[in-house]
């Protein structure tokens, strides 16, 4: 899978709010009579005695799921007022967009996107300010694509206003060499603009960017709209969908620890105190509350426990409308300090917070480590010049302050070299490998970890040579040998082969030429989506076998760089991503792989038939969380493979029967557990035929078997009383 790159033009990830969720809920049923719980909910919510967070929490109401919404008022919070609206506090930092990014400069933007209740319709639209009191060192941009085909004819619409004359700010449609300008009018009312706008031949993604030169004062948009024949093809251009009224801002949406020290900050820029309804669900109990903001914040406590994947719901009555919100959140169980061995594939983009803040919930999910594809031609813009943009420095100084290290893959081209094309002359070779070694000497705490291009036997290689092993020696013994000079303890890890499964093909001849004196870690991608991992299982025995001939006593390392399934309609489900991933481990562990690292952190599109965008653990980029994502049940599942295996060692495979696969691990801290599945049909074990033990499901709760164990494709773990 490919790293999302910003070249001069770049299509960026259109984002949108979270989809929705998968997740298995257990709802106990309480016996109380309807008289009683009708009366008890009345008393609540008249005398409301979880108001005031500082001085009472809410106590959890044990509830249905069908009872806990009535008593609630479906979560719906009372009406304020007489409608009118109470206004928005001014902006402190950026409000979030949906559909909408900002583009990453290689400096630091000093545009300040916010919601603004002067509107030409709707409730918001977008305030462009200077954040820091200067201009923009270089144009700054908002953008989104879409889908589009070549030759047709879209309508392009917007309304603005810009009291201050003097700033330079357009609608920009298109890349620069053919792009269309729409410029911004100076003018202090509403101004409408309306436009026909022909698609360029060849071209059938359109990049919508709001374009900042330089600012004056305050700038208004509303209305942004580009249609065909009427239809709607810009997401949110409107600026309705915005962080603004209502999000959730904690900096990871997973949880572990005492119950007590948990909360969900749910904040608002609306200036009044506004009350808000919530009612939290996904436990045995659900438990709610009505709570009034102060000085903004809402603090929802989290009073979950057992491991699993929840939801908060909240509402709000804002200008006279229902606002409604609800996230995912998850609870793991507590960390180990264990080396896990396990790493997430990440990508520069979702905004500097969120890339900032992932190293908190990585480390939730018990990763180590971190890899990402740094982009040469971002950062050699001259012949042996590197100058890194800031927003790398700031994520991989995030990564470094959080003990993690950072899997840096030099990608993938650069317009100095080869005219762009994946290096394959000697000039191109000698400059990626010099650009390899500037990776390491600039971070040099991010563990001196660096794999020699990515799926280079794949579609991402635009190089004359080929995508052969023998082309493939040509970049990397240069490179490993750069790696090294510059950090004689550089783990050079390749040749990253693209899926599906081992492609033997292609690591054949590349360990019979000797590829193997030339990496310390053997790379590849083994995906089998949408089947499950378990063919994996004889596959890793014949390569291991491989290895052993060709460097007999001699260990070395494998690394999956990557590894994951796409949560597609009629592909993937987002239950069986989970139980693929948990598969995954004991597989791994019992054929001695050293680490793997999972695609990807983060869905990067909402786009539910989309492959290359569906992989994440966690939702794509959401406006209600602006600074992290929303986990899948798939994250859950990562976590508890990892406090079950990680650091453990493959002790034996057992019987447990016709279909069942179950293999046994001895923990770092001594324990023995058993991980088990039945990838193809449901089985089930007699527990008089098991060792004596505790066995827990993929997401980490005790399951009840008496007689029997039911098992699926969703691995249990039995925990044996040694």
């Amino acid at each position: 899978m490919n790293e999302p790159t910003t070249p001069a033009e770049a299509s960026p990830t259109v984002a949108a709010h979270a989809a929705r969720t998968l997740s298995t809920r257990r709802i106990i049923l309480l016996s109380i009579a309807g008289v009683l719980v009708v009366a008890l909910v009345a008393t609540l919510l008249v005398f409301r005695p979880w108001e005031g967070r500082a001085e009472a929490r809410p106590a959890p109401i044990p509830k249905s799921q069908t009872q806990v919404e009535p008593a609630l008022g479906e979560c719906t919070a009372p009406p304020e007022g007489d409608g009118s609206s109470p206004g928005l506090a001014p902006a402190a930092a950026d409000d979030a967009f949906g559909g909408w990014e900002q583009r990453l400069n290689d400096t630091a933007a000093t545009t300040r996107f916010s919601a603004s209740e002067d509107v030409r319709e709707g409730l918001t639209s977008l305030s462009l300010t200077s954040g820091t009191g200067a201009q923009p060192p270089v144009p700054e941009r908002f953008e989104q694509s879409v889908p589009v085909t070549t030759g047709e004819t879209l309508t392009v619409a917007f309304s603005s206003k810009a009291a201050t004359a003097g700033s330079q700010v357009s609608i920009v449609l298109g890349p620069n060499a053919v792009a269309k300008r729409l410029a911004i009018p100076d003018g202090a009312e509403w101004a409408d603009t309306s436009v026909s706008y022909t698609v360029p031949r060849g071209m059938a993604s359109l990049s919508v960017a709001i374009e900042i030169t330089s600012l004056q004062g305050e700038v208004l948009i509303d209305g942004l709209t580009v249609q065909r024949n009427g239809t709607e093809l810009l997401v949110n251009g409107g600026f309705e969908d915005t962080s603004a009224v209502l999000s959730i801002d904690n900096a990871t949406l997973l949880f572990d620890g005492a119950p007590d020290s948990r909360d969900l900050n749910v904040r608002t820029r609306v200036a009044a105190a506004t009350t808000i309804a919530w009612c939290v669900s996904g436990g045995e109990t659900e438990y709610g509350g009505v709570s009034t903001f102060e000085d903004g914040l809402v603090q929802v406590p989290v009073e979950y426990s057992d491991p699993g994947l929840y939801t908060v719901k909240i509402s709000m009555h804002h200008a006279g409308q229902l606002v409604e919100r609800s996230a995912t959140f998850g609870v793991v169980p507590p960390r180990n300090g264990v080396p896990s061995g396990i790493g997430i594939a990440a990508h520069f983009q979702g905004g500097v917070a969120r890339m900032t803040n992932a190293p908190a919930t990585l480390a939730m999910l018990g990763a180590d480590s971190v890899r990402f594809e740094v982009p040469w031609q971002r950062i050699e813009k001259e012949p042996g010049v590197y100058t890194y943009p800031q927003y790398i420095d700031q994520v991989m100084g995030a990564y470094e302050t959080a003990g993690m290290s950072v899997l840096t893959v030099p990608a993938y081209y650069n317009p100095l070299y080869d005219q762009g094309k994946t290096p394959s002359t000697d000039r191109g070779l000698q400059g990626y490998s010099a650009y390899t070694g500037a990776l390491l000497s600039k971070y040099p705490a991010s563990g001196g970890l660096t794999e020699i291009y990515n799926e280079y036997d794949h579609i991402f290689n635009t190089g004359a040579c080929g995508t052969t092993p023998d082309c493939y020696m040509r970049m990397l013994v240069p490179a490993a040998a750069a790696a090294k000079a510059t950090n004689p303890a550089a783990t050079v890890y390749g040749p990253s082969t693209a899926g599906m499964q081992v492609r033997f093909d292609w690591l054949a001849p590349f360990i019979a030429q000797g590829g193997l004196d030339h990496v310390d870690v053997l790379t590849f991608h083994p995906y089998t989506q949408p089947e499950g991992p378990t063919l994996l299982d004889s596959q890793l025995q014949e390569l291991n076998g491989m290895i052993a001939a060709a460097k007999p006593g001699v260990d070395v390392p494998i690394s999956f760089t990557e590894m994951g399934w796409a949560t597609v309609d009629g592909w993937v489900s987002r239950d069986e991503q989970a139980a693929y991933t948990a598969q995954t481990a004991p597989i791994a562990l019992k054929a001695g792989v050293d680490s793997i690292y999972w695609f990807t952190l983060a869905d990067t599109g909402s786009d539910r038939s989309n492959y290359e965008a569906s992989f994440g653990f966690f939702e794509t980029a959401s406006t209600f969380t602006p600074n992290t994502y929303q986990p899948k049940i798939s994250a859950i599942a990562l976590a508890v493979s990892q406090r079950m295996l990680g650091g453990a060692t493959f002790s034996a495979e057992e019987n447990w029967g016709e279909g069942v696969k179950a293999y046994t691990f001895t923990t770092a801290d001594g324990r023995t557990i058993t991980a088990a599945w039945a990838p193809d049909a449901p089985a089930s074990v007699a527990v008089e035929d098991l060792p004596d033990g505790k066995v827990l499901d993929m997401n980490g709760r005790q399951v009840d078997a008496e007689d029997s164990l039911d098992i699926g494709e969703a691995p249990v773990y039995l925990v044996h009383n040694d």
